[in-house]
């Protein structure tokens, strides 16, 4: 029939991959040399059957479609590699390994398969409604777990159809949309699998049993989402409107929580009860500016605000902190603030800054909101087009700042201090803060000061020690942050820059062309960070990134 089809089709992607490592003997972190190469491949296969039928009665339409879906994943990796440094330097191969070679293989595959069914339904061109249903049977999940269902509904309302609005509307839509999504186990997440390591022991292998108990009975994680918003086109269409509100509820969450040693495990995968919302807002705004003969100016501004909030806790694995709790943001970030005294002074012992053995709620990792706004502008055949964005507040843990002043290569550290230790022998830095003179202090589990306990007396800190070592305790290795190395990731970039020329039609013509155009375009061109000075925080986690890229070039573009 006219309204009614079928389809089937099958799909493959398949990828490969090879890679080399070398590392010379000398080098700092890996003094020995090495050498190793890992091969990798995998393949995915989708087959879909799909039936889909389009038909309207009148004023009423629908459109719906149902199908099934076969999905099967493979992927595979073999690496070799020497152990215990290189025989010989600049003999990159497996047969300069030092002791015997070290091989590793894996392989994981995955089958999920799915029924699932949509349906729209339309009155005129005012109402629609979807309506959707999943079913999926995923090979990583037991068998009493296996198959799980998923739905979602959408509606939208034009209400410029419905009723006559004022001129300066030419469109007002309202939309709403409920879906529910879930997510499946990895691969061998509840499987319980040897380990195999060779030579091991005099030339045997070992098979090690996992300290892992796999959760057989694990539900797939949660995630409901409601979204609603309004779409608004005035004054003929030169300004447009967008505003989005949305909440995801994320429960059924699966962690990995700790068991008592003496059951000969570790860890064991649960669905524990700690459930998370996120909210967030999105408002977009379009606008032509100018638009005439010569001239025309479009720009785009965008504006969102998202944060998560414990919306539920479980009383066995939620944080046991002060700050968190029900309605209490999720993005936390707390550290091992120093000792300190009523006024705020670091306290010192031995010349050396305590560090507090509580853990001390710093402030959150989300921004306020993020933002950007993108140009077009066009004069004649000539077009400058350029987008600027960014992140205001939160704060963000500056890796390579610890890292910088903990190696000793951080600008600051080129001081008197650090000459005289260096030069002179001298051991006479005198850190800024307090010794404990006299007087004790109680404190609650979290850390707090107990009212009416603190007898503490403190004098200024005068006993002089090792610049290095006083450096180094302020900033050990980067596993273990210190709260002066957190900084606000506030930044404002200039994200993309294009200059355009259009040859003119009779000039294109003359050449044999139907268009021709040149442009010269850049990307991260310009940033402007508030705090963060020897990285790029627009990653979103600085973990000794590479710099930014400035990226230049020039685009032709012909038409025939």
């Amino acid at each position: 029939t006219p309204w009614l089809k079928a389809t089937l089709r099958s799909g493959l992607d398949y990828y490969a991959e090879k890679i080399t490592r070398r590392n010379p003997i000398g080098t700092l972190t890996d003094p020995k040399g090495s050498y190793g190469k890992t091969n990798s491949s995998g393949y995915s296969l989708n087959n879909d059957l799909l039936l889909l039928a389009n038909h309207k009665f009148g004023k009423f339409g629908i459109d719906g479609l149902l199908g099934g879906t076969i999905y099967y994943w493979n992927s595979n990796s073999t690496s070799i590699a020497t152990q215990n440094g290189l025989s010989m330097p600049g003999y990159y191969s497996i047969y300069a390994s030092v002791d015997p070679a070290r091989a590793d293989q894996s392989q994981t595959q995955r089958q999920v398969n799915s029924a699932y069914g949509k349906a729209t339904f339309s009155w005129k061109s005012e109402l629609f409604v979807d309506v959707t249903g999943r079913n999926d049977w995923s090979s990583t999940l037991s068998k009493n777990q296996q198959s799980y269902f998923y739905p979602s509904v959408a509606a939208s309302w034009v209400a410029s159809e419905t009723f006559h609005l004022p001129e300066v509307f030419n469109l007002l839509k309202f939309r709403g949309s409920w879906t529910q999504s879930k997510v499946v186990p990895g691969v061998y997440d509840i499987n319980t699998t040897y380990s195999v390591s060779p030579n091991t022991w005099n030339g045997l292998t070992a098979a090690r049993y996992p300290t892992l108990i796999r959760g057989f009975d694990i539900e797939p994680e949660v995630t409901n989402s409601f979204e609603t918003g309004l779409a608004a086109s005035l004054l003929r269409n030169r300004l447009k409107i967008d505003f989005t509100y949305y909440r995801n509820l994320n429960y059924n969450r699966i962690i990995s929580a700790s068991v008592s040693g003496t059951s000969g495990f570790t860890n064991t995968y649960v669905n524990y009860d700690e459930q998370l919302v996120r909210k967030g807002y999105e408002v977009t705004i379009m606008g032509t500016i100018l638009d005439n003969a010569d001239w025309k100016w479009d720009a785009t501004f965008n504006w969102s605000l998202s944060h998560r909030y414990y919306y539920k806790l479980d009383d066995e694995y939620s944080a046991d902190q002060p700050w968190v709790k029900k309605g209490a943001r999720y993005d936390w970030i707390s550290v091992f603030d120093y000792n300190r005294a009523p006024d705020g002074s670091i306290i010192h012992t031995g010349g050396l800054p305590q560090i507090s053995q509580f853990s001390s709620f710093l402030g959150f990792s989300d921004p306020k909101f993020i933002t950007g706004i993108t140009n077009n502008v066009q004069w004649k055949n000539f077009g400058l087009s350029f987008t600027v964005d960014g992140r205001i507040g939160g704060i963000m843990y500056n890796t390579i700042n610890q890292a910088m002043w903990n190696s000793g290569a951080h600008i600051e550290s080129d001081n008197q201090y650090r000459y005289d230790q260096v030069v002179n022998g001298l051991n006479n830095y005198v850190g800024q803060g307090v010794v404990l003179k006299s007087g004790t202090v109680q404190r609650d589990p979290y850390g707090n000061i107990i009212a009416g306990t603190d007898t503490r007396v403190f004098e200024a800190n005068t006993i002089a020690t090792s610049y290095e070592s006083y450096t180094k305790t302020m900033n050990p290795y980067i596993g273990a942050p210190r709260i002066q190395n957190y900084f606000a990731p506030t930044f404002l970039k200039l994200r993309d820059l294009s200059i355009s020329y259009n040859l003119p039609a009779s000039a294109s013509k003359k050449i044999g062309m139907k268009d021709a155009a040149i442009s010269l375009v850049g990307q991260n061109l310009l940033l402007w960070t508030k705090e963060f000075k020897h990285s790029d925080p627009d990653i979103g986690l600085d973990n000794i990134n590479s710099p930014s890229i400035r990226y230049m070039g020039v685009n032709l573009k012909f038409s025939f």
